[in-house]
Parts: C-alpha cells; sequence; structure tokens
C-alpha cells in the first residue's frame, strides 16, 4: 500500500496507539494482493525474520510491530519466522525523523546476524512496517547477504509515496 490515509493512520494506530487489530486487518489485506512472484516466493519456503527493535524500544512499545506483521503472514503458510536470527545492536535515532542522508548513516552498524549459518544460500523474507528511504532494508540486507544469503526479499505493508520521500 502506499503510506497515506487511510494506510498511514491504522499503521500509527499500530504501532503508537498499541492497536495491533490495525495491523492485523493491513497484513491481511496486503496477503491477498501480494504479486505471484512473492507468493511463489513463500512456497520455496523462505527464511522469515523480522527487522529488529532494539530491546530499550521493544520494552517501550511493548511489542515489534516487524515480529507481528511476519507472523500474520506466514500464519496459513507452513513457514516459521526466526524471530532471533538478527539483533538491533545499537539504539538508534527514530529514523522517523531524520532526512535522508542521515538515516543511512544513522543505520550503519546498527544490525547483525547471530547465525550466518542459518542464511548460508538461503533466501530471507525480511519483513518490516514501512519503507520509506529503503535504509533500514538496505543496511539489514546488507548484513544478511554477508552472512551469505542468496537473496533479500522485502515485505512491507507500505512505501511513502516519492513526493514526500525526505
Amino acid at each position: 500500500f502506499l503510506y497515506e490515509h487511510p494506510v498511514d493512520h491504522l499503521i500509527h494506530r499500530f504501532k503508537d496507539a498499541g492497536m495491533p487489530v490495525a495491523g492485523y486487518v493491513l497484513a491481511r489485506l496486503a496477503l491477498h494482493r501480494l504479486n505471484p512472484e512473492l507468493q511463489s516466493l513463500l512456497k520455496l519456503d523462505p527464511l522469515v525474520t523480522p527487522v529488529p527493535l532494539h530491546p530499550a524500544k521493544q520494552r517501550r512499545r511493548g511489542f515489534n510491530q516487524a515480529s507481528l506483521i511476519a507472523n500474520w503472514l506466514v500464519a496459513s503458510l507452513p513457514l516459521a519466522v526466526q524471530h532471533r536470527l538478527l539483533q538491533r545492536i545499537r539504539n538508534t535515532d527514530s529514523q522517523r525523523l531524520l532526512k535522508a542522508g542521515s538515516r543511512r548513516s544513522n543505520l550503519s552498524g546498527a544490525f547483525r546476524l547471530t547465525d550466518a549459518g542459518a542464511v548460508k544460500n538461503r533466501t530471507v523474507l525480511l519483513v518490516d512496517d514501512v519503507v520509506t528511504t529503503a535504509s533500514t532494508a538496505r543496511e539489514v540486507s546488507r548484513v544478511i547477504m554477508r552472512g551469505g544469503a542468496a537473496d533479500v526479499v522485502v515485505f512491507t505493508l507500505a512505501r511513502t509515496p516519492a513526493n514526500r520521500r525526505s
């Protein structure tokens, strides 16, 4: 979906107001809109993992929205989510508050792979809530590919329209 009304409102309700039902509805709707290529990927047994939050941020929020989306995504599939495959080792500033150039440097060195052997020659489906400049997706994908993955495919609920990316 495009990250604009009403999707942006639902995602804010999900993340900031602690209303998981809003995220669940978007995740289920997104599943029905998946392109055939991603549907085929899900049948090929990818390694599914969410973008991790720093433990301090997850404690404050009470949940990791990407983890919930990943669970909902694979709920009707014979796949399991690898919640501990990645770690956020640095508590970064919120990407929401930063310009594009600052987003990249903010995330540098923020993630680590906990088990490189798990991704070796595998396709990894990386799950997050929103893509704005793709800085998070790029940085996490770089870490996964360095671990020997064959490919990384990113799934998000929404993408910020090009005219609103900063």
